[in-house]
């Protein structure tokens, strides 16, 4: 499991990277702006399942 949290951690920062110059050459587009801050919060997410497991609590996510 933890290749494929380092492979979507690898695939945010990519994707972020990639939105923040199509933002720089629109700073207007405020679609943009909420894709960038929802994969922003995907890659926590993603990042708080990358702790140890003994660092605390379990992350329980349950979409509703």
């Amino acid at each position: 499991m933890q290749k494929e949290l380092d492979y979507l951690m690898n695939y945010f920062s990519q994707c972020i990277a990639d939105l923040e110059v199509e933002i720089e050459a629109d700073p207007t587009n405020e679609f943009l702006k909420g894709k960038l801050q929802g994969i922003k919060y995907a890659r926590v997410i993603t990042s708080m399942y990358n702790l140890p497991e003994d660092f605390g609590h379990p992350i329980d996510v349950e979409i509703d």
